[in-house]
């Protein structure tokens, strides 16, 4: 559990942060946006050491940092989705 969860986990914020700087790169978000992956992918990351108390005991956990983390990146999300499907295909 510990190597699946964490790799997985660990891969969405990567993806979440190179995919922030490309768009913001390319101007294609606000800055609002941005700054919500930023947020998003750095509480998520904090929910990382859930994953690791269950092998190292005694390594603080913040107990909300998953739920706030993965709740703020399915928003970040939503919105993602719903901009790229206003933008039209020329």
């Amino acid at each position: 559990m510990l190597l699946g969860e964490h790799s997985g986990q660990l891969f969405t914020i990567i993806w979440t942060i190179l995919v922030t700087i490309a768009l913001n790169k390319m101007n294609l978000v606000p800055k609002w946006v941005t700054w919500l992956a930023w947020i998003s992918s750095a509480i998520y990351f904090c929910s990382q050491a859930e994953l690791l108390a269950t092998v190292i005991p005694g390594f603080p956990v913040w107990a909300l940092a998953g739920f706030i983390g993965s709740t703020l990146w399915l928003i970040w999300l939503i919105i993602m989705g719903t901009r790229f499907m206003k933008i039209k295909i020329t």
